[in-house]
């Protein structure tokens, strides 16, 4: 049962960090993407 949480804790880091990586994208595109909105 223990390898079933350290790989649920693993699957969940994994997500936090693909989550993290998305939003700093997202900031990245919507700052050099948009001429319109200062910034």
């Amino acid at each position: 049962m223990r390898a079933l949480a350290a790989l649920a804790a693993l699957a969940a880091l994994a997500a936090l960090a693909a989550l993290a990586a998305l939003a700093a994208l997202a900031a990245l595109a919507d700052g050099r993407g948009r001429p319109g909105r200062p910034g």
